[in-house]
């Protein structure tokens, strides 16, 4: 595996969805709104936000087709599903702060029963570059790796995209203001998403990341 300097290092969760159940309602758009606000503000107070934006249709992203979407916040639904996607982006739980996300995976509400992804951000101030963790090797666990570069920086895919588990590192370019950090965006989906969450609650949240790159 390549070496990286011993420098401080910031790890969050990045990442965070669930669904909930909620009767269906195809003919009536405004009650389902109505049940969804309701719902969310009850059970999440820190979501509340997302609730008074208005609903949009949205694309490819089947069952679900409209949402209302706030401070990299989204609640996906479809009138003719008995549940609902609450998906929070990483700028979303940057501004609700990683004891916030927390408190959510340990609300009475069945989140971590019904979690469906967990992504876990790890920045490192060095020089490596992504192409060097893929070439060096990163962990017995991940082997496949695919590289994409652009003009803005630099990514490695570590993993299948398609699995339950799988890094991303990358890096911007100059002039961008992260452009001295190197992230390892760790994703989870599905019941490992379930079992990160658990070891984040028993753990920790670096304990977490660092049974990741152990593994």
């Amino acid at each position: 595996m390549v070496s990286i300097s011993s420098t401080p290092a910031k790890s969050k969760i990045d990442w965070l969805s669930w669904t909930f159940k909620i009767p269906p309602r195809p003919d009536n758009l405004q009650e389902f709104l109505s049940d969804i606000k309701q719902t969310v503000g009850y059970r999440w107070p820190s979501l509340s936000g997302v609730t008074a934006a208005v609903a949009q249709p949205i694309a490819k992203r089947p069952p679900y087709n409209a949402h209302p979407s706030a401070n990299g916040i989204s609640v996906l639904f479809n009138l003719s599903v008995s549940h609902v996607l609450i998906e929070i982006s990483g700028t979303g739980c940057t501004n609700i702060g990683d004891d916030g996300l927390i408190d959510i995976l340990q609300s009475p509400h069945g989140v971590l029963k019904r979690l469906t992804r967990l992504d876990l951000a790890l920045d490192i101030q060095t020089t490596v570059m992504p192409q060097e963790i893929a070439e060096k090797g990163y962990s017995r666990r991940f082997l496949a790796h695919n590289v994409a570069v652009s003009p803005t920086g630099e990514t490695v895919y570590i993993g299948s995209p398609k699995s339950d588990r799988y890094v991303r590192v990358y890096r911007y370019n100059a002039p961008h203001p992260r452009a001295h950090l190197l992230r390892f965006e760790y994703v989870t989906r599905r019941e490992t998403a379930k079992a990160t969450a658990r070891h984040i609650l028993k753990h920790g949240l670096d304990d977490a990341i660092g049974s990741m790159e152990k593994s």
